[in-house]
């Protein structure tokens, strides 16, 4: 599921967690908003917009990513009580347009 409220709006640190960047686009994995911002970085990397915010119904604190092609792997850290005894990877498209 995607959200596109935000868009072109200065990114929020808000808690960050893991990054991923490739070429001038970072994703930023935000834990407790349970969501990954999708930020287009100036040609200095320096500073950006949002883009898109990713979501997921199946992301429980999502902790860091990898990329793989246009797919995010996204690994839950559960911190919900009861305390976790397994852990799953979350697969969601990187990109709504790729």
């Amino acid at each position: 599921m995607r959200h596109q409220r935000h868009l072109g709006r200065q990114p929020e640190a808000a808690d960050l967690d893991g990054v991923v960047l490739r070429d001038s686009t970072l994703w930023a994995v935000q834990n407790f908003s349970n969501q990954v911002s999708r930020i287009d970085l100036n040609g200095s990397l320096r500073k950006g917009v949002v883009q898109e915010v990713i979501t997921s119904k199946n992301f429980d604190v999502p902790t860091t990513a990898a990329l793989f092609g246009h797919t995010l792997a996204l690994v839950n850290a559960k911190f919900s009580p009861p305390a976790a005894t397994s852990f799953e990877v979350v697969l969601v498209r990187a990109c709504s347009g790729g």
